[in-house]
């Protein structure tokens, strides 16, 4: 785990580079910068023997994602109304450093970025882990007549959507315009960050998920992107074993391990976001699945089947971590999110692939994995002894259940929650055709 006095280190620079950003923290100089609202609880302490300061925010009321009350809804820091002239118009980055502390631990937080005047982020939730990690998003701040702001823009964080009393341990926020920051690396030769900035402009959404769900090849010149619950179990292990020669004590036991897979993501590969994701050099290629049986199927194993993942996940959806809901139910939790703040395994596939920011050389469909993805071996140049095709150990099948489990309630709110991808990819809308 990153020492926090190094956490901090980072933020300041990340805030300094190409000269124009704000990094806030819990240090003393700090302590005024930061307001509380009603039915929130701020306690601060330090950690590194001293050397940074951390604050544990606890939220025991509802966030209102409604409100542009903003500094009502959590803890908050404001900036200059400097800020919003300089940003106008432009790209910003927000990073937050935070951890999900103890047995009262919130399994994510909420952050948005306002103007204060013409515009915001929309609340974005972002999941934590039991370490201080760094999480970003990008926010384009709307365009309006040049220096015409006259309101502080604002930063907001709330610890628990849900207004239970659940915790988190958050060490400071940094704001950057992008446009001065990689001015700042062409410039001063950093290169920290410089993928994660290209990255951005391919992805809406966290370059933390994108590189969990990349997978690269230099060598086989491809990339992957495994779509939650369209055969990616199958797919990762071909292509792992092809990457390592069969050699399967260098496979992960859990392809899904992206730490240990041989294969590479947009941090380790030497070539850029743009080579890969734009040039000619590199097969690009994801599959989908109806988003019937997708959706069912995400339910019969996250919800369903694996108990340590329900009780990770239904506190994301709103519902108690010991609930076993209905499908219908399932449902209607996720139609009550943005589709940015759902679990990747249910989010909408359009909003995962981001086919219409790159390219894509292939999109295939899981119906037809048996068919396809031999072909697709074959064009990547792998050979066909490291083919997956067997169902992978947690393969619901999801597909035998649809007359079973969704009805008319159940269809009509799939129609509504994944509308864009049945426009996108051309899927029919009768659930009993969903395995063709």
């Amino acid at each position: 785990m990153c020492p926090a006095a190094t956490l901090v280190a980072c933020m300041m620079e990340a805030a300094k580079v190409g000269g124009y950003g704000y990094a806030v923290t819990f240090a003393p100089a700090d302590a005024g910068k930061w307001q509380v609202a009603d039915g929130h609880r701020l306690e601060r302490f330090s950690v590194d023997a001293g050397q940074a300061g951390l604050a544990r925010l606890t939220s025991g009321i509802l966030l209102d994602r409604d409100t542009s009350a903003w500094s009502t809804q959590g803890l908050s820091t404001t900036l200059p109304v400097e800020f919003n002239n300089k940003t106008n118009g432009k790209e910003i980055e927000i990073g937050v450093v935070a951890r999900a502390p103890g047995p009262n631990a919130t399994p994510a937080i909420s952050v948005v970025y306002a103007t204060q005047q013409a515009g915001d982020s929309g609340w974005r939730q972002i999941p934590l882990t039991s370490q201080l990690e760094l999480k970003t998003f990008v926010f384009q701040v709307p365009a309006i007549a040049p220096g015409a702001y006259t309101a502080n823009p604002i930063i907001v964080i709330h610890a628990d959507d849900a207004g239970a009393g659940r915790s988190a341990e958050i060490l400071g926020v940094y704001i950057r315009q992008l446009e001065a920051y990689r001015s700042g690396i062409a410039r001063t030769g950093a290169h920290g960050s410089r993928d994660t900035m290209s990255i951005e402009r391919y992805f809406s959404y966290p370059t933390q998920t994108v590189e969990y769900l990349s997978n690269i090849s230099d060598r086989f010149k491809f990339f992957y992107l495994a779509n939650p619950k369209a055969a990616s179990t199958g797919i990762l292990r071909t292509l792992q074993l092809a990457e390592v020669d069969g050699d399967t004590a260098r496979v992960p036991e859990s392809v899904h391990d992206r730490e240990a897979s041989p294969l590479l993501n947009f941090s380790t590969s030497s070539r850029s976001p743009e080579e890969i994701l734009v040039g000619p050099d590199f097969f690009r290629f994801t599959y989908v699945r109806n988003p019937f049986s997708r959706a069912l199927s995400a339910y019969l194993e996250k919800i369903v089947t694996d108990e340590y993942e329900r009780a990770r996940l239904l506190p994301t959806l709103g519902l108690s971590a010991g609930e076993r809901p209905s499908f219908l139910a399932f449902l209607k939790a996720v139609r009550a999110q943005r589709d940015g703040w759902r679990d990747i395994h249910w989010a909408t596939q359009s909003r995962v692939v981001q086919a219409n920011n790159f390219a894509y050389s292939f999109i295939g469909r899981y119906e037809t994995f048996d068919r396809t993805f031999p072909e697709l071996v074959r064009r990547l140049g792998i050979p066909e002894k490291y083919l997956e095709l067997r169902r992978p150990p947690h393969t619901t099948n999801a597909a035998a259940q649809v007359a079973e489990l969704i009805g008319h309630d159940e269809r009509d709110l799939i129609l509504t929650i994944y509308e864009a991808d049945f426009q996108a990819f051309g899927y029919g809308l009768d659930p009993n055709v969903a395995d063709l």
